[in-house]
Formats: structure tokens, C-alpha cells, sequence
């Protein structure tokens, strides 16, 4: 199967190859607008069988496959927002007030603001230590502030008849994508399947590769 990946907000575009190192990755933030990203998705992912997301490129992957741009067999989550900002219809994201305070803050000290990020993204996670050491990470706030609006007007509303069979792996110590989000996901994506790494934060793929890659190449050849 063709294979591809999309990675994080902020983070280095191969950062899956651990538990896809056959998958291409798709370098989606050097090479698309965020107000416009499905026509590049469309044409990056037109030979993909499988998609594999994480957190913010999971929720391209949503957005690419509700609107019909995009198709594939298999879908592979990793700790994706359904929706980021919290709101009345959709309790389950971040308050508005913190992501408020983020997003100012990266546009004026986006490197001191993307440690901050690292270190929420290992936040909780028994290795901790493990997956800062494993993180990248930028700070080049010109292309990477606008994704932030994106992620802000992200709403939980999906055509999910256009979602294929889909495996979503999420920490349960997740401090940035609450597990509940996962929780959501897996009751309303039809053939989807849920596995929770009870002691991860935001990078279970960081957290245990070797169990992360075993559990994909499970699904992807079953």
C-alpha cells in the first residue's frame, strides 16, 4: 500500500518516520496555504491508500476526507483534535482563554512559546524526559502562526459516510487533546477503532514507537 504521513503543529514533517519509516511524508506547512489546504492534499495524498496523522495532521486528514477532497483505505489517527476550542456545541476542546494566550504568545516569542509547547506536548507522560529529548519543534512563527487559526475555527462537524476504516491511538495523559476527544471520534466514525496508551501524553508514537508501529502495521495488513 501506499502510505503517507502528516505531522504536528510546529514539529518536523518527517516526525512519524519511527512508526512509518516506509511512508512518504507529506511536508503540508512548506507548501499550502492554511486557508486553502485541500487542494494540496488533494494532489499529495491522490496515490495514498493510507494516511497517517498526527494531532494537527490528523485534523487535515479529517477535513480532507469529510469534504470528499481526498480518499483512502485506511486512517490512522494520533491524538487528532476533532475540534481544538472549546465552544458551547463541543465541550470536550481547549477554553478560549488559554488558546487565546498561546496564539498571542507565539506571534511574540515563538521561540520561548514552542519549549512551552514541547513541554505540554510531554506533559503527564511517565517518559517524559524520553520525548522532550525526541521532539523537534520550530519557532519560524511566519509559517506556522497561521495554522493556528485554522485550529481555531476547527469545528466537530464531519461527513463521516467519507471516513474509511480508521485506528486512533491516543494517550489518556494527553495535555493538550483531552482523550475525551478520542472518546468522540471513536463513537461517531463508523469502523473506527480505539487504543489508548494509558501512561502518554500528545506523543504516543514518541512515548513507545516500537508498540505505536506494531499496532499500525497490525492494521494496516490485517
Amino acid at each position: 500500500m501506499n502510505n503517507v504521513t502528516l505531522s504536528g503543529w510546529a514539529q518536523p514533517y518527517d516526525a512519524l518516520q519511527a512508526v512509518a519509516p516506509e511512508a512518504t511524508a507529506i511536508d503540508y506547512a512548506a507548501h499550502s496555504d492554511p486557508d486553502y489546504p485541500d487542494t494540496y492534499l488533494e494532489d499529495a495524498l491522490k496515490d495514498a491508500q493510507v494516511a497517517i496523522g498526527w494531532s494537527l495532521g490528523g485534523a487535515l486528514l479529517m477535513r480532507g476526507l469529510s469534504r470528499g477532497v481526498i480518499t483512502l483505505q485506511k486512517l490512522v489517527l494520533l491524538a487528532p483534535p476533532a475540534q481544538f476550542v472549546r465552544d458551547d456545541d463541543f465541550l470536550h476542546g481547549m477554553d478560549s482563554t488559554t488558546f487565546d494566550l498561546f496564539y498571542d504568545n507565539y506571534a511574540t516569542d515563538p521561540t520561548r512559546t514552542a519549549k512551552r509547547f514541547a513541554g505540554l506536548i510531554a506533559k503527564g507522560d511517565s517518559a517524559e524526559r524520553d520525548v522532550i529529548s525526541q521532539l523537534g519543534g520550530s519557532d519560524d512563527a511566519a509559517l506556522w502562526h497561521p495554522w493556528l487559526d485554522m485550529l481555531d475555527e476547527q469545528k466537530a462537524y464531519y461527513n463521516f459516510e467519507n471516513f474509511p476504516e480508521t485506528l486512533i491511538i491516543h494517550g489518556k495523559q494527553d495535555a493538550i487533546v483531552s482523550h475525551k476527544q478520542a472518546e468522540w471520534l471513536n463513537a461517531h466514525i463508523p469502523n473506527a477503532t480505539l487504543y489508548t496508551m494509558a501512561e502518554a501524553g500528545h506523543a504516543p508514537h514518541l512515548h513507545d514507537a516500537e508498540l505505536c508501529r506494531s499496532i499500525i502495521a497490525d492494521f494496516i495488513n490485517e
